[in-house]
């Protein structure tokens, strides 16, 4: 039987998708070898560090993403820990400014991580009031270059500049699961 050119070639939306796929794995590959001086420092420690969650809220206290890698124990109402999570970072932040023995001489008090005896709850976030919680174990220092590099390095790469998304609403993205996925086992190794 004579074969066709159409049956042995895949089919466009096969290439397409392939295409795709490439692209967003250069992009990814890139974001990685993207490492400033000081995340790549962090990154780079005698141990490595276990993350647990990472959480994304926007300024009306909406979390708008919510990824888990390790959390050992199971959450409760998911509703009721993240408006708890957003109203006690608002609390410690108010609370810092407040303590804050230079009043301000040196800029705005900002307010970066705690710890506990079991996990350390890395803090960061934008003028547009977008806020990222991200908990490791105690052994992880200062994130905030890390903390960085995921907002200005994954987030508006793959939500601020996709138009399918809203970037202050709360989303779903592979794409940006996936590149937030590949950092975070490059910082855990």
């Amino acid at each position: 039987q004579k074969s066709t050119q159409s049956e042995c070639a895949p089919h466009a939306s096969t290439r397409g998708a392939d295409r795709a796929r490439r692209r967003r794995a250069h992009r990814l590959r890139g974001l990685l070898l993207s490492l400033t001086a000081s995340e790549a420092a962090a990154a780079r420690r005698p141990t490595s560090m276990k993350l647990f969650t990472f959480y994304i809220f926007n300024a009306k206290g909406e979390c708008m993403h919510y990824r888990n890698w390790a959390r050992e124990r199971a959450g409760g109402d998911e509703t009721t820990e993240h408006k708890t999570l957003f109203g006690l970072f608002f609390t410690l932040k108010d609370f810092a400014r407040q303590l804050d023995p230079t009043g301000g001489e040196h800029g705005a008090c900002n307010f970066y991580a705690f710890t506990t005896n079991n996990y350390k709850l890395h803090y960061f976030e934008t003028a547009t009031g977008l806020r990222m919680m991200l908990t490791t174990d105690v052994r992880a220092g200062d994130l905030q270059a890390i903390m960085r590099h995921i907002y200005a390095n994954i987030y508006v790469e793959y939500v601020v500049k996709n138009p399918a998304l809203s970037p202050l609403e709360p989303f779903e993205s592979a794409a940006f699961d996936e590149a937030l996925d590949a950092y975070a086992s490059v910082l855990a190794n």
